[in-house]
């Protein structure tokens, strides 16, 4: 098999395995388990997203910062449902500073930030009304109207 082959297959392997996944960022950290579990619900209550969670897992080693929490949950559907309400986090007071996101490939990551780059670059040329938007899953630069 050819190795360009390969890295797609795996690629595409690792999308899969993390398709039901979502990384909530800046959540308070805590000692116990139970109290991730329960922030995780308070978050996911208050931006109106009632899905069921398999699995919440605090992501890395200890250190000043609060590492993120990556939840799992029992269907893809789910994590529409909350990405789609993230940004209702913006207008709750506590929880303004918390991000969520997709779980990512590192291919994803390194593409969604050479994006993030054209877009500053073509910004600083004097192009305006650009953003990044989503065409069939897939991050590109758009213009509003």
């Amino acid at each position: 098999m050819d190795a360009s082959y390969s890295v797609m297959i795996n690629e595409l392997q690792d999308r899969q395995s993390r398709d039901k996944n979502v990384i909530f960022f800046n959540v308070p950290e805590s000692n116990n388990d139970a109290d991730d579990i329960s922030a995780v619900n308070d978050v996911l209550s208050k931006i109106g997203a009632s899905v069921a969670t398999s699995q919440i897992v605090r992501l890395g080693k200890t250190g000043p910062k609060p590492r993120p929490i990556k939840i799992i949950c029992n269907a893809k559907s789910d994590v529409g449902l909350i990405l789609k309400s993230k940004n209702k986090l913006r207008n709750i007071p506590g929880l303004n500073n918390v991000h969520i996101t997709a779980d990512w490939t590192s291919s994803q990551r390194s593409f969604y930030n050479c994006l993030r780059g054209q877009l500053s670059t073509r910004k600083n040329n004097g192009e305006t009304n650009l953003y990044i938007g989503y065409v069939k899953g897939v991050p590109t630069i758009l213009q509003k109207n």
